[in-house]
């Protein structure tokens, strides 16, 4: 899918787009201190337009306003978002229940990879390399997964950018302390099962199933 490749400076940071040509989003960045590491993260290696908040239109400036406000902890996620998300109808149906799960998750709790697993029916690093595939990290909350002993684990494929998971989690009112989440914010697997139960009735009943 051929998209338009942007790089939005904000501050001391950049965040990376690929929109379409309905202005719909493709995939996109958190935050990052370069723009080498946005186009790398993009997945591209042609270059992309370098611009401000103030040049975007207002389709796409919706899409920078929703990574901002949950890069500090400020966005309520809702499965509503999946209809901005160019991707999200070509997603088998275990990564859209998985998604939309993420989403349903309450700010402020975690849950954790062997977890997704069981109600998923898959394994573990099954879950592991769904959420590293994510095209939309920070709008499909990714970060919200961590290890069975609360470690963080990994986010965007990679331990280099732990501090970044660390740093959404912590915004969003989860205590880290020793790079380990408290077991009184990881959902209990009950909890996790009510969850699936209302995202595999938002799948029925939306128009991206």
């Amino acid at each position: 899918m051929h998209a338009r490749l942007l790089i939005v400076k904000h501050k001391s940071t950049y965040i990376g787009l690929a929109i379409d040509r309905n202005y719909r989003l493709v995939r996109n960045t958190p935050p990052l201190s370069s723009p080498e590491d946005t186009l790398t993260l993009l997945g591209e290696s042609r270059s992309a337009e370098l611009c401000t908040l103030k040049s975007l239109n207002t389709s796409t400036r919706r899409y920078v306003d929703i990574i901002l406000l949950a890069y500090r902890g400020k966005y309520n996620h809702s499965p509503s978002v999946v209809s901005y998300l160019s991707q999200f109808p070509s997603f088998s149906a275990k990564t859209k229940l998985l998604y939309i799960l993420l989403l349903l998750i309450p700010k402020g709790f975690v849950t954790t990879y062997s977890s997704l697993a069981k109600i998923l029916s898959t394994h573990p690093r099954a879950v592991g390399a769904l959420l590293a595939r994510n095209p939309y990290p920070l709008i499909i909350p990714c970060h919200r997964v961590v290890r069975n002993d609360g470690s963080l684990g990994g986010y965007l494929s990679s331990q280099k950018y732990l501090h970044l998971k660390k740093k959404i989690l912590t915004e969003e009112g989860v205590e880290i302390i020793c790079n380990k989440v408290s077991s009184e914010k990881i959902l209990t697997l009950n909890a996790l099962l009510k969850l699936r139960e209302k995202a595999a009735r938002f799948l029925e009943t939306s128009s991206c199933k």
